[in-house]
């Protein structure tokens, strides 16, 4: 499992995402630029090393009602 700062020098090594600190020490990141109603790419991503990606368009990953996989297990290539 990557850890918080992994995942987040991942997430912010995309120029086009903006972050936005949320409550008890999460972050989010959203695409503003998006076509789609969804600008929420990155949901609650946690210190803990919990978090939820926007893969609602995406083949082959397990998704909650609104799209999102969890990133809790995933690998930096994942």
């Amino acid at each position: 499992m990557l850890s918080f700062e992994e995942k987040l020098a991942i997430i912010e090594s995309f120029p086009q995402l903006e972050r936005k600190n949320v409550s008890l020490g999460r972050v989010n990141f959203h695409f503003e630029e998006s076509v789609h109603d969804k600008k929420i790419v990155v949901y609650h991503l946690h210190p803990g090393g919990n978090g939820f990606v926007y893969a609602g368009l995406l083949r082959g990953y397990e998704t909650d009602e609104r799209g999102f996989a969890n990133i809790r297990e995933s690998s930096a290539e994942e």
